[in-house]
């Protein structure tokens, strides 16, 4: 999600009086995409809309992809070859690409097998499987984890995991600050959490 302007929140925060609407600069275009997850048919579809919509909006157009480019959808592979191809290809366009937590989830799991029992459990098994590993049982042991999250280090394309390394936390554009998460009350902005940044939910809801 996006979360409310710097300035808004910074009103909200201290208590402030009215502030300015919030604003991006001159003659730039911000588009924020949400969860993918897995749904590269959907991506592509919007990519195109962008795409002309941005070469009549503006003179500068930034697209900022809010997280969760993997799990749930059948398609996680082809979602991450898709965007890097994107970014690649198209210099029309600034890219931003923030982290979300089924994002961290992927490299958790590189690093901890075991962290895959409870990943499988909330979207990565389609993520797996999307990559030809097969997801073990829940109650496998850690062998088995190991070996699976060993396979998915092998087939996992060099490029796939420089992108998922290279995730940002959060971008700030103009008066916006974007996230995949939310933010923490009455923290400043510069010193957010990671974990919150990409995990908190009732706290800033």
């Amino acid at each position: 999600m996006i979360s409310s302007a710097a300035a808004v929140v910074k009103r909200l925060f201290a208590g402030a009086g009215p502030v300015a609407p919030a604003r991006v600069p001159d003659n730039t275009a911000v588009y924020a995409v949400g969860d993918v997850h897995g749904r590269e048919d959907l991506l592509r579809d919007i990519l195109f809309m962008i795409g002309e919509d941005a070469a009549e909006s503006a003179d500068h157009a930034t697209v900022v992809f809010l997280g969760d480019y993997v799990d749930r959808g059948p398609a996680s592979r082809e979602v991450i070859a898709r965007l890097i191809e994107a970014a690649a290809d198209d210099d029309t366009l600034a890219w931003r690409f923030l982290r979300g937590n089924h994002d961290q989830s992927v490299l958790d799991f590189l690093r901890n097998p075991m962290t895959g029992v409870a990943w499988c459990d909330y979207g990565g098994r389609e993520t797996l499987e999307s990559y030809g590993v097969a997801p073990p049982p829940p109650w496998a042991d850690t062998e088995t984890w190991r070996a699976a999250a060993q396979q998915f280090a092998a087939v996992l394309p060099l490029d796939h995991l420089g992108f998922f390394e290279a995730l940002e936390p959060c971008c700030e554009i103009g008066d916006y600050f974007f996230v995949h998460a939310g933010v923490r009350p009455g923290v400043p902005l510069d010193r957010q959490s990671a974990r919150d940044l990409m995990w908190i939910r009732e706290p800033f809801l």
